[in-house]
């Protein structure tokens, strides 16, 4: 049995997290072991818990990730690896600013398979961390011995011409399975069962990039004026979204739902999905929406892959919100269906973590190989 560690920085809210969680609901135990580290996060996150659920031990440092805590940061490490030396076989990092802390007290204590995992195809949202987080990027290539990426965009980024190993980020599929039944349910429960009902799932961050969805939103309005915004999510963002959408007079129809454990729900009360995110590794949301038979407008900042139905309509950031409203009206036109078939296959839970097992075990045989030579 492999035992592996993952450094997610951060409690997670989301994302990486949450197909991590999902992927121990599948986790043959035989086979492999995951255990976890990460940072304190203010944001309330259900990550931890749900980890528990699925017997996964995990360890939280005391030190928030702040460059004061700089010094405090590496003990904590060192002594986290000097304690637990002989526990792990594979150390698996899903941040690319927290390589140069982990890899070489790791390799110090023994861990011959160090992989670093990319999942975005931008470093930070501003200047000052871009800089950083690329120099720390290349004190990284030094010790790691395994590249992976969610998508072929991700890894080019951040690898450029090494060689990496895509991973799918699949999900349950059968989970979001378009339900006509929930549909009207949902709808009827919200009083909103003639409404076009416009979706978006996402933390309130800059990349999700809230206020071009407002103004697409806005421009729908003007066409539609049964028109509703459904926003599942929070974040650091979300205050100023909604005084946003007060100046602009759109606050009344947008709904603000918050962290939810029932998207899958909510996607079938919906009519079009949107994501005109500024850079985005994956997007592993507009795959449950194209499970759910959603039509799917999204920016052309998403990683290709992921359009893996004809129910994405891929739009240019630098188009207008009109423009992009006129996509969404003409999608809200299309008959909903259950769409799940051989396209989405390949991104089916089960088979993503049969591939990500494979991918540990065949990074084990080649250091043991190398090893032997």
């Amino acid at each position: 049995m492999l035992r592996i560690l993952h450094v997610v920085g951060q409690i997670p809210v989301g994302g990486v997290g949450a197909f991590l969680v999902n992927a121990l609901a599948k986790l043959d135990k035989n086979k492999a072991q995951f255990s976890f580290v990460m940072f304190p996060r203010h944001e309330k996150s259900d990550f931890i818990d749900n980890i528990i659920k699925h017997n996964a031990s995990y360890f939280v440092f005391e030190y928030e990730l702040k460059l004061s805590n700089f010094a405090d940061l590496i003990r904590e490490v060192y002594l986290f690896f000097r304690d637990h030396k002989n526990e792990f076989d594979v150390i698996h990092v899903h941040a690319h600013n927290l390589g140069w802390l982990f890899f070489p007290v790791a390799k110090l204590f023994g861990i011959k398979v160090r992989i670093l995992h990319s999942h975005s195809t931008r470093f930070a949202e501003n200047k000052l961390r871009i800089v950083r987080n690329q120099c720390l990027n290349y004190i990284n290539m030094f010790f790691v011995t395994q590249r992976f990426a969610c998508s072929e965009a991700a890894g080019k980024f951040l690898f450029k011409k090494k060689s990496f190993e895509v991973i799918e980020n699949g999900i349950e599929l059968s989970k979001y399975e378009y339900n006509c039944e929930i549909r009207e349910k949902i709808r009827k429960s919200y009083t909103v069962s003639d409404n076009l009902i416009l979706g978006h799932v996402g933390n309130f961050v800059e990349s999700k990039n809230h206020k071009l969805l407002l103004e697409i939103f806005a421009a729908v309005l003007e066409k539609n004026h049964e028109s509703e915004l459904w926003l599942i999510g929070d974040g650091k963002l979300r205050k100023e979204i909604e005084e946003e959408a007060r100046q602009q007079g759109i606050l009344e129809n947008i709904k603000f739902w918050g962290r939810r454990n029932d998207v899958e729900k909510l996607l079938q009360a919906i009519d079009v999905f949107i994501l005109p995110s500024l850079f985005e590794g994956f997007g592993i949301v507009i795959l449950e929406a194209q499970a759910a038979g959603l039509p799917c407008i999204i920016s052309d900042k998403c990683a290709s892959e992921v359009a893996v139905t004809d129910l994405v309509k891929v739009v240019a950031l630098e188009r207008t919100p009109e423009y992009w409203a006129e996509q969404v009206l003409f999608a809200a036109g299309k008959t909903r269906s259950k769409i799940i078939g051989e396209a989405l296959v390949r991104y089916d839970l089960s088979h993503s973590v049969l591939h990500l097992i494979n991918a540990y075990d065949k990074a084990v045989m080649q250091i043991k190989i190398g090893a032997d030579n």
